[in-house]
């Protein structure tokens, strides 16, 4: 099973790694069995990960010291701005990377290697951060 927590990225950093991790538990208590089990959990959005946001790995973290069955899979989180095809595939800009977090069993620690992307593009027509700041204004002039 892959589970993806899809969101602006500022939103899923006001959602929080334990609030995520905690949901992690959830579905791998509803879903997982001994056939069934989640085998790569990605945060999709902008910005998810990188040298000023910890977000992936603190969910990583918490999501495998919380859940000692989720030390089987991988967490990934991007740095750089992120879209969402049609087709449900994603796109990036030219310099975004994706990180994938793994526990690392010897060790007793979180490994992390970096890799390029698959998909990315100079511009993207539709990033998901790209009305956070309207967003943001909406919501004040809501309150």
């Amino acid at each position: 099973i892959r589970v993806n927590f899809v969101d602006h990225g500022a939103n899923l950093s006001r959602e929080g790694a334990q609030s995520l991790a905690n949901k992690a538990k959830i579905l791998q208590q509803t879903y997982g069995n001994s056939n069934t089990k989640i085998k790569r959990m990605a945060l999709v959005g902008c910005d998810t990960d990188g040298v000023n946001q910890a977000l992936t790995r603190n969910f990583a973290n918490a999501a495998y010291n919380n859940t000692a069955i989720l030390q089987q899979t991988e967490i990934t989180g991007r740095t750089g701005q992120v879209q969402i095809n049609t087709d449900g595939t994603k796109t990036m800009t030219t310099d975004g990377t994706k990180t994938i977090y793994s526990w690392d069993n010897d060790k007793g620690e979180i490994a992390q290697k970096t890799e390029t992307v698959k998909r990315y593009s100079d511009i993207l027509e539709n990033p998901l951060g790209k009305f956070d700041e309207q967003i943001k204004s909406m919501e004040r002039q809501l309150l």
